[in-house]
């Protein structure tokens, strides 16, 4: 029980976490999506790995049979931020943000298949009622079914794909490697597949950013793709993949309170509700975990 409560924070922080990016991104300026993308994989990459060498962990290489598995995770790193990116600016907001809410339902469907993990019924209740909570937040009645955004949404529902992939391989090798190599080399992978799309899509620029945006790239690179993510496997260490991705949904709760503290974007009514639902289905959900 001891250790699953550290699980169970983990989560939380990443959760908090996690609800600054929005803010973060919005206030970067001069600075293309995909160059975005490549800075917050490269600078989470160098955070974790000065991490690493601070702590004097030796970066454990991966066997051979794993290769596979590191790859999968490179890709659902690098693949997975540039699918939110076009996502954002092929459909609506409200349309890419529930969509991207449906990763802990994709990871209730992979985990029994690749981990062998099952969750009860009671579980899968409450996982449900935090995914609903969460899509009120970001605004689920705004959701349109326009044909002209089934392309955004497309690149939304693949970075949930990419998001579930990274959180069940991430457990799957956490029962072999540190919390620290897992993200050492899944970001690294994941560096070198995102300077790729850079070139794909002529994300370089020779504009010299604003000094205020290369502050926000460094806190957005350290503290959401360097730190929240090593928090993330940390609680996929103790946790089924399941409850870990569920108790990371607090993201847009904390991301409503952010909006009020910076921008004074008061929450209505129903998004008030939405909260009170996320809060209540976590509650359930780390409850039922402990019995």
């Amino acid at each position: 029980m001891k250790d699953e409560r550290k699980g169970i924070l983990a989560a939380i922080i990443v959760g908090l976490i996690f609800g600054t990016s929005g803010i973060l991104i919005r206030w970067i300026a001069d600075v293309s999506e995909v160059a975005i993308t490549f800075s917050r994989i490269l600078i989470g990459f160098i955070a974790i790995a000065f991490f690493l060498l601070l702590s004097k962990e030796p970066i454990k290489v991966p066997d051979a049979r794993d290769y596979k598995h590191f790859i999968f995770l490179g890709i659902s790193v690098g693949v997975g931020y540039l699918f939110v990116t076009f996502a954002m600016k092929k459909t609506l907001i409200a349309n890419a943000s529930v969509l991207l809410n449906t990763s802990p339902i994709i990871v209730l469907l992979l985990a029994p298949l690749i981990l062998k993990e099952r969750i009860s019924i009671k579980q899968a209740a409450s996982i449900l009622l935090v995914f609903i909570g969460a899509s009120i937040i970001v605004g689920i009645d705004k959701l349109s079914l326009n044909p002209q955004f089934i392309e955004g949404d497309l690149f939304a529902l693949g970075d949930a794909f990419m998001y579930a992939l990274y959180t069940v391989y991430s457990r799957k090798l956490s029962k072999k490697y540190s919390f620290g190599a897992i993200t050492f080399w899944s970001f690294g992978i994941g560096a070198l597949i995102a300077l790729f799309n850079m070139f794909l899509f002529g994300g370089f620029t020779t504009t010299v950013p604003q000094a205020s945006s290369i502050v926000y790239l460094i806190i957005l690179g350290v503290a959401i793709s360097g730190v929240a993510v090593a928090l993330y496997n940390i609680s996929l260490e103790y946790l089924k993949a399941q409850i870990t991705s569920t108790i990371v949904l607090l993201d847009p709760v904390s991301a409503t309170f952010y909006g009020m503290i910076f921008f004074n974007e008061f929450p209505s009514t129903i998004s008030i509700f939405g909260i009170l639902l996320v809060l209540l289905g976590l509650v359930f959900t780390i409850y039922l975990n402990s019995e």
